[in-house]
């Protein structure tokens, strides 16, 4: 087999260290576990990730591709040991901290999840997507107002963000600022009028405000739309 002048390159950059290890089959099992990653063999894909470990225990992206492949298998634990090596072999790598902390919000671990959506801000300030997951954790720790104001960002950088809307829009219910939640919910739907979580949070709002009729029509809505929780709601409120 012919060296490539990649692979030179990399020994070249990488050291020793990078060129003793197997590399140009960690690279091949790599790239095979990469595909079938694409096609939602995730299984299949953490094995071959294992095989390019194996013959390159310094292969910075097998580790995080590794991960994220853990992550779909929901082994959230599995998941973060692997974006943990990542981020100890290359600490600079935005979406490592972004999926550890997906991972940690998986698991219940918020607190940790929040300190990593922050790292992964401090290397990509003003990054809509870190600023929604940062959102999503603090509503999920109960810190409404923080939730409140992070999501804002995401709206201020993209208006027509729909995840962050219907997320805002619940917040601003538990709240109770039940004017900017019908507004945030109702806005989402305009956006995508085949989503049932903002139908189902609108009919909360709504029943929570002692509007009934209003309710049960959104629950009506997203049952509709195949949401299945939205059943037990109707036959216990909409009588």
């Amino acid at each position: 087999m012919k060296i490539s002048i990649l692979f030179i390159l990399l020994c070249l950059v990488a050291g020793k260290a990078f060129c003793q290890a197997d590399t140009v089959k960690a690279i091949k099992y790599y790239k095979a576990g990469i595909r079938d990653q694409q096609n939602h063999n995730y299984q299949v894909s953490v094995k071959k990730l294992d095989t390019a470990i194996i013959l390159n225990p310094d292969y910075t992206m097998a580790y995080f591709y590794r991960g994220l492949g853990k992550s779909y298998l929901d082994d959230n634990k599995g998941a973060i040991d692997d974006f943990n090596k990542t981020i100890l072999l290359n600490p600079k790598i935005v979406r490592a901290y972004l999926n550890r902390g997906a991972a940690e919000t998986r698991a219940g671990q918020l607190k940790d999840a929040v300190a990593d959506y922050n790292k992964a801000l401090a290397l990509e300030p003003g990054n809509p997507d870190i600023y929604l997951a940062l959102g999503i954790a603090r509503g999920a720790m109960e810190d409404y107002q923080g939730a409140v104001e992070t999501l804002d960002k995401v709206i201020k950088i993209k208006p027509d963000n729909e995840k962050a809307l219907l997320y805002r829009g619940a917040i601003k219910g538990l709240e109770n600022d039940y004017n900017g939640a019908i507004s945030d919910l109702n806005r989402c739907i305009e956006l995508n009028p085949k989503n049932d979580a903002a139908y189902m949070s609108l009919g909360g709002i709504r029943f929570d405000h002692n509007d009934k009729t209003g309710a049960c029509a959104d629950w009506n809505k997203a049952l509709a739309l195949g949401n299945k929780e939205a059943a037990a709601l109707i036959s216990k409120n909409c009588k």
